[in-house]
């Protein structure tokens, strides 16, 4: 079995088809008297070999909202309030290869290093390192309270860069050729660290998958969320909320949850918000970024994922379509709705409701960070267009994922791949996670007449099986 030694000590892996794999490395902990919910602290380096060819723990969480479209593979993980690691898989005999550093989404909710993820696949034919890592998730994440660090979340994928920085060419990683890549809630997290100066210096390129848009709140929101479940749980500081179960905890948010929840809108009550430190303002703002190049796609119903089976609900209350049209867009409202029915020949009140927020969420602030990203640095953009064979569920949030790692069998209880089989999805697959390859290898995605996103000329790549 492989061994690495790292800064902090010696991990073992696994190699298994030409590629090591190494599960559960730790890039911190967080186990002072505000327990995870305070700040993050280095490691203590070990003498031993430390054992890292299991699956590893993921952070606390419920079941993933769109388990009805991705599956549960979360649920093979023990939940812990300790799981700051990260998993690299690398070729054998690696030396200075591309790194791309993943960001799993789940709404800064769910999630985890888990097998969608596995990056074996992409490190056996791309001539990569491939990094997926844990962050800190729901209220331990994104707690504001004045006893403990701003914007966790944010601050764990800092220090797992950080860890990637030092460690990554024992495992035959080039420091200097990182790609971060994230896709929904990753996506987020990675545009607002392509504008840190923090991590200026820690990746060079970027990938956005599925870019959420202004799911962000105010600092003021987040502290009102804070008080709001402390309350809610009986406790009076961060000390004693760290002392109640995780399984409490998680209840409490669902609670809250359920009391917040607006139509059209997907956004959880524990998300990142603007702090003026560590997330210095709005992330959909324009601002200068410090990549190089930028990748940023979505896939053609975004939405769906969230909406497909109350399709039928939907299709037969045309008037709360309307309202949200009206409420979002105003005197433009009946302009908007006309242009949106247009896209499709037989447009009916659910497809209305799934592409209008779709764009509202998910397509438009994508295409309005590629404008201005565009005017700094070169960009790319695609669209994901393959049609599941779901009833209306077209072609939804997370599809692109098993594309992106090619690794289509860890996806074989996806609900939103049923009826597909494998074999006919591997050209798609191969095609795709190509693309991606390159880009993170060169900076520009290996596809004939991809051109450049420009916002004068906004193209946009589409993925089909065609």
């Amino acid at each position: 079995m492989p061994v690495v030694q790292t800064s902090f000590g010696r991990v073992q892996g696994v190699s298994e088809a030409g590629v090591e794999t190494y599960r559960g490395i730790p890039y911190g902990q967080a186990i002072g008297p505000m327990g995870s919910f305070g700040a993050l602290s280095p490691i203590k380096p070990w003498d031993h070999i430390l054992d890292c060819t299991q699956q590893a723990a993921v952070f606390p969480q419920p079941e993933s909202r769109l388990a009805s479209i991705m599956g549960r593979a979360v649920e093979a993980h023990v939940q812990s309030d300790q799981a700051f690691t990260l998993n690299i898989s690398a070729p054998a005999g690696a030396s200075g290869l591309p790194v791309i550093v993943f960001l799993h989404g789940g709404g800064f909710t769910s999630g985890g290093g888990v097998r969608w993820y596995d990056g074996a696949r992409l490190a056996s034919k791309g001539e990569v390192v491939v990094v997926t890592m844990n962050y800190r998730l729901g209220a331990w994440g994104n707690i504001a309270n004045p006893e403990v660090p701003r914007n966790n979340a944010i601050l764990d994928v800092l220090a797992g860069l950080r860890w990637v920085s030092s460690n990554i060419q024992a495992f035959g990683g080039n420091p200097s050729k990182v790609t971060l890549a994230g896709q929904s809630a990753g996506a987020f997290l990675t545009l607002a660290l392509a504008k840190s100066n923090e991590a200026k210096g820690l990746f060079k390129r970027a990938i956005l998958m599925s870019y959420p848009g202004e799911i962000h709140s105010s600092l003021e929101e987040a502290e009102e969320s804070t008080n709001d479940l402390m309350r809610l749980l009986g406790v009076r500081d961060v000390k004693e909320l760290a002392s109640v179960r995780s399984e409490k905890v998680i209840e409490a948010v669902g609670t809250l949850s359920k009391g917040r929840a607006v139509a059209g809108s997907i956004s959880p009550v524990f998300r990142p918000y603007v702090d003026e430190t560590t997330l210095l303002g709005p992330v959909d703002e324009p601002a200068s970024t410090h990549c190089s190049e930028m990748l940023i796609g979505f896939t053609r119903e975004e939405t769906a994922a969230f909406y497909w089976r109350s399709s039928e609900q939907i299709r037969n209350d045309p008037e709360s379509v309307t309202a949200w049209y009206q409420a979002t867009h105003g005197e433009s409202a009946s302009h908007n709705y006309r242009l949106t029915a247009s896209r499709r020949p037989r447009a009916n009140p659910y497809t209305q409701w799934v592409d209008g927020i779709s764009d509202e969420l998910f397509v438009g602030p994508a295409l309005r960070v590629a404008d201005y990203v565009a005017d700094q640095a070169r960009v790319y953009a695609y669209r994901f267009d393959l049609q599941t064979r779901q009833p209306s569920l077209y072609a939804p949030h997370c599809l692109d994922l098993p594309f992106f790692f090619d690794n289509l069998e860890q996806w074989s209880d996806a609900p939103m791949l049923e009826g597909f089989d494998v074999e006919e999805l591997k050209p798609l697959a191969a095609r795709f996670s190509r693309a991606m390859l390159s880009f993170a290898k060169k900076g520009a995605p290996d596809v004939e007449d991809w051109a450049p996103y420009q916002a004068a000329q906004p193209f946009l790549m589409a993925f089909d099986q065609r």
